[in-house]
């Protein structure tokens, strides 16, 4: 999800947002699967949080296509 508040991405992609409530590093198979676990998590007890993914590739996921 991302943040009105976003800082803009140098190619003038969306970027980054200014805030979030849970950031995963790295998002391979166990990294999406740690946001996708966050977010039901909140969402069963009620709750909204922003999630961010911070991966090296260009997209999320990418390094797990086979």
């Amino acid at each position: 999800m991302i943040l009105p508040r976003e800082t803009p991405a140098e190619d003038g992609g969306p970027g980054l947002p200014a805030a979030a409530d849970v950031a995963v590093v790295g998002c391979g198979a166990a990294g999406l699967f740690a946001a996708i676990h966050a977010g039901r998590g909140a969402a069963a007890a009620g709750r909204r949080l922003s999630i961010v993914g911070l991966d090296g590739a260009r997209k999320l996921g990418a390094k797990i296509l086979v």
